[in-house]
């Protein structure tokens, strides 16, 4: 196996900046299988006219069936009419927009044809010429890995929903590589741990993050090892180099100096698109114009 398919949830408003990471993928990421695109439903038209082959666009009820009923419930738990509802219940049960694409690359794996899967988001962008074994070696995918305990609390919540203790390893964000078996039996041990629907079990269970879930349940199993190595930082995509709150210390060329294939220009920052796009040209990421 020589391929990687990929996942990316996907909102109309961040297509443009989307553009940049398909162009990346385009010239640098030479594995990609399938590009699992994941939309919302009333968005699902407009998007899938505009994208083709290796990008498969599906909606959001494919792969998460229950959304409008839990969309709805949230609103009442969380809107005018949370004064009827005990607190323990209302706060363990969200379904806004981070914990959904959270869901949906999750509930990807049973589509993924490939053993491990690149999961993705509009603000990530392959900085350099990447092949199959710059991240998987003898079977095994590199993980980006930190070196501080950044987010004690979210392991804390992996360890309250799998039942499972973490190892004190910190593990990076999207994107990652994840063992599309060990996604499948990752759901499969929610189920039989809440008796129910996986989705279901998370979504009455928030809060957690997907990346903490994944690999504090990978080393609760005895999976990790079998299917991961630790990169260090800049395994799979440099935290350094990446743009979170200081656009000032942003440096693309320190990462094509680097060891990772992508780096993070985060959205939520308010970086506007033009101003990342002219970051990688002037780096030589993208030819101008």
């Amino acid at each position: 196996m020589s391929t990687i398919d990929a996942c990316l949830p996907l909102l109309a408003r961040d297509f443009e900046r989307f553009k940049l990471l398909r162009r990346s993928l385009e010239l640098h990421f030479e594995p990609l299988g399938r590009c699992w695109v994941i939309v919302a439903d009333a968005e699902y038209a407009t998007l899938r006219s505009q994208l083709s082959s290796p990008f498969e666009v599906v909606p959001e009820s494919e792969i998460f069936p229950e959304i409008a009923r839990y969309r709805m419930l949230h609103r009442l738990f969380h809107g005018r009419f949370r004064r009827f509802f005990p607190f323990h219940a209302a706060g363990r049960f969200k379904l806004t927009g981070w914990y959904i694409q959270q869901l949906l690359k999750f509930g990807i794996a049973s589509r993924i044809e490939t053993p491990f899967y690149l999961t993705l988001d509009a603000d990530v962008v392959c900085i350099k010429p990447t092949t199959y074994a710059d991240l998987v070696r003898d079977g095994r995918a590199l993980v980006t890995t930190e070196q501080g305990d950044i987010h004690p609390r979210w392991y804390e919540h992996a360890e309250r929903v799998l039942g499972y203790a973490r190892s004190g390893r910190n593990f990076g964000v999207t994107p990652s590589l994840l063992h599309r078996e060990g996604v499948l039996a990752l759901q499969a041990h929610l189920e039989a741990r809440f008796v129910g629907n996986w989705r279901a079990a998370l979504v009455r269970n928030t809060p957690w993050t997907e990346y903490t879930l994944y690999h504090t349940f990978m080393e609760g199993s005895g999976q990790w090892d079998l299917f991961h190595l630790d990169g260090g930082t800049e395994a799979v995509y440099d935290t350094e180099a990446s743009f979170w709150w200081d656009k000032d210390d942003w440096s693309v060329a320190r990462a094509l100096n680097g060891k990772a294939h992508f780096i993070i220009a985060q959205s939520n920052t308010g970086i506007p698109v033009e101003v990342v796009q002219s970051a990688l040209e002037a780096a030589g990421v993208f030819e101008r114009g």
